[in-house]
């Protein structure tokens, strides 16, 4: 018995005995009972002790699995808004497997809000705060599977609430047991394709389209295998997502449509034998076939298998009724309808709308060749066309070629036509439909001539502003300069004149250079550069190039980089030497001092390639592109001097280009560029 124990016992005892009106048979009844309840309070002491011990030792054990546990358990307090609506929640405690699981470190995470820790979930899983908060506030527990976004794995997460406001997850990363099912999923799809792709029947399966009401308004293609494609005369590409209205529109009048919605929603199989359907198929052929078919519910669609037994059901009066409508629906267009003839290319039908289009009645053209009306010009890429659909039974669509009306105007006509088959599938023809777009033509070309029109006023007001610039900056030098030695002759000293006039001499150099380079490029955009072209050393123009730079730019290393013998080109020297300045000059701009610009010169084959290459600032990736655009200035040269128009490299282009060589850029951002251009060399003619 404890001291405390013992004490209360005997202050109990103490007044009960002091109780002097007591009989003593009542007090030896007391005492006794005073002794069970001192014997009870003693066992209750114990027990509570053993108890705390055991909650302790407990406390320890959930401690113990809570850190050692292979699944992430993360314990949170749910945060929520003026209207008791989560919002955020805060992480309490985490264990180890935690941190294994998704890379966060515990101190990382700990006392801070998620969206903190990982910015973007309320973007990525918005859904995760009404989840968490309806479990933390409410007390009900729920599991589900979730892709997190943010660390691209695979969580199964089961979340409970301890207490109210606050929530548990226990997870475990499933990642490479989704990836086990995609991968088993797949298989199961390609052999569930493998299978169907071998039927000979058609089969498809379709998912319903609904309307804001939810009901059924269309179906839509979500596969279909190489024998529905086959019977329904459409590529698989010309269907899958598409709908089944928008490409057999007929379902609809012939009642289909609505067995097929039957089949949806009560979920019943449905098998119809000897069905006649008219419709227009691929190839805007209007055939009448019968199938047999079974259709069953799939999810919120439905799959259907079907057989074509029009040889054996079509009647023969069914089918020339069939031919007349066809017929008539031809007689009616505005379009050329046509046949031809296979390798002879002989027209063997024509639509009356013909005579409409190129003026000629249908008589007049059937029998003869194609290509006797065609524009000369086109015969030759539509003979190809034509060879690719009698041999290889292509088809094509949206074909366009011009033709000669009987007038002598010319027409344009957008044709869809493919091969005719016979029953072995040999290519015994061609067929198609053909539209008159003359008119659209023009109007689609106006529309061009005109954005063409404000292209080029844009580009006029673009340079005319630029070049006022440029001109203006060395006018300022040589009027502000003129105006110090007119005004102030006699106080200047001598120094100070010449200073001013070399200034003057400077800008006037630049004014000529620009001036030069607006008659060089104006004279190039119309074809009026003459190139007085001559046998000339090119090592010789090169070296001369980087001797006379060296002497511009004394703070920058010009190598030069040429093999002992070139051979000689034939090009007008005054403008390669053009080129090579600019190049060069271009180089230095971009480059620091005592960074190497290296001159090099090789041949390669029946050309000469010449390169400067810098060690300077380089041009970013998105704007090598337009280093040679007329007006091209970059923003990252390391030199002082004066700009320039942006002309330089465009001439350069243009110059090279009449020499019948090409220029081209390398470059990579902070490492520095390379210019690079070609010329053909000299033609050596053999003596008579």
């Amino acid at each position: 018995m404890s001291e405390e124990s013992r004490k209360t016992g005997i202050d109990i005892i103490g007044s009960e005995i002091n109780d002097k009106d007591k009989t003593k048979r009542q007090l030896i009844y007391e005492l006794v009972e005073l002794r069970q309840r001192i014997v009870e309070f003693e066992a209750s002491n114990t027990e509570r002790k053993r108890a705390k011990e055991e909650l302790r030792e407990s406390e320890g054990k959930y401690r113990s699995l809570f850190r050692d546990m292979l699944n992430g358990i993360a314990y949170c307090k749910i945060q929520v808004d003026e209207n008791n609506q989560p919002v955020d929640f805060v992480y309490c405690e985490v264990n180890d497997a935690f941190e294994k699981l998704t890379g966060l470190k515990k101190q990382d995470v700990v006392g801070k809000k998620v969206t903190e820790v990982i910015p973007g979930i309320k973007e990525s899983h918005p859904d995760l705060f009404s989840i968490y908060g309806k479990v933390a506030l409410t007390g009900e527990g729920t599991k589900f599977d979730l892709y997190f976004k943010p660390l691209a794995i695979w969580l199964t997460i089961s979340a409970y609430s301890p207490r109210k406001g606050y929530f548990t997850v226990v997870f475990d990363n499933v990642t490479g047991r989704k990836q086990t099912e995609k991968a088993r999923q797949q298989e199961s799809e390609e052999k569930f394709r493998a299978a169907v792709e071998t039927l000979l029947d058609g089969f498809a399966i379709f998912s319903a389209v609904h309307d804001e009401a939810g009901h059924i308004v269309d179906f839509r293609y979500e596969y279909i295998n190489e024998a529905g494609c086959r019977l329904n005369r459409r590529s698989y590409g010309e269907q899958i997502g598409h709908t089944l209205l928008g490409l057999l529109p007929e379902h609809k009048g012939t009642g289909l449509f609505d067995e097929y919605v039957q089949v949806v929603e009560t979920g019943q199989p449905l098998a119809r034998k000897s069905v006649l359907y008219e419709d227009v198929f691929g190839g805007g052929q209007r055939l009448v076939r019968v199938f047999d078919f079974q259709a069953v519910k799939l999810n919120d669609g439905f799959a259907v298998t079907w057989r074509d037994i029009t040889e054996h059901k079509l009647a023969e009066e069914k089918i020339r009724q069939s031919e007349e409508k066809y017929r008539n629906l031809v007689t009616s267009s505005n379009d050329i309808v046509y046949s031809g003839e296979g390798a002879a290319a002989k027209w063997i039908f024509l639509s009356p709308s013909v005579r409409k289009i190129l003026g000629y009645e249908p008589e007049e053209m059937v029998g003869r060749p194609v290509f006797d009306f065609m524009l000369p010009k086109d015969i030759e890429s539509s003979r190809e066309a034509y060879k690719q659909i009698i041999e290889g039974g292509k088809q094509f669509w949206d074909y366009e070629n011009r033709w000669i009306s009987k007038d002598g105007r010319i027409v344009t006509i957008v044709w869809n036509f493919v091969a005719i088959l016979d029953k072995h599938g040999n290519v015994m023809g061609t067929q198609g439909v053909g539209r008159d777009i003359t008119e659209r033509k023009r109007a689609k070309e106006g529309i061009q001539e005109a954005a063409i029109l404000k292209e080029l006023d844009r580009l006029r007001t673009e340079l005319l502003a630029n070049v006022s610039h440029e001109l203006r900056t060395p006018l300022t030098t040589i009027k502000g300069y003129s105006t110090m030695l007119l005004d102030y002759d006699t106080r200047l000293r001598h120094n100070e004149k010449r200073q001013y006039l070399e200034s003057i001499d400077k800008a006037t150099d630049r004014l000529l250079r620009l001036i030069d380079q607006l008659i060089d490029m104006s004279r190039l955009e119309a074809g009026l550069m003459e190139m007085e072209k001559a046998i000339t050393s090119i090592s010789k123009l090169i070296r001369e190039a980087v001797v006379e730079a060296q002497i511009r730019a004394p703070r920058r290393k010009l190598v030069l980089n040429l093999p002992k013998r070139l051979p000689r080109v034939n090009i007008d020297a005054r403008h390669i030497r053009e080129v090579l300045d600019n190049l060069i000059d271009n180089a230095i701009k971009y480059s620091g001092e005592g960074q190497e610009v290296v001159v090099s010169a090789r041949r390669v084959r029946r050309r000469l390639l010449i390169s400067i290459a810098d060690q300077g600032v380089g041009i970013p990736a998105d704007e090598l592109e337009k280093v040679f655009n007329r007006m091209y200035r970059s923003k990252q040269r390391l030199s002082d001097g004066p700009g320039g128009m942006g002309l330089g490299l465009t001439i350069c282009q243009k110059l090279v280009a009449a020499h019948g060589g090409r220029i081209w850029v390398k470059s990579e951002e902070g490492k520095g560029s390379t210019l690079a251009f070609t010329l053909p060399l000299a033609i050596k003619r053999k003596r008579q």
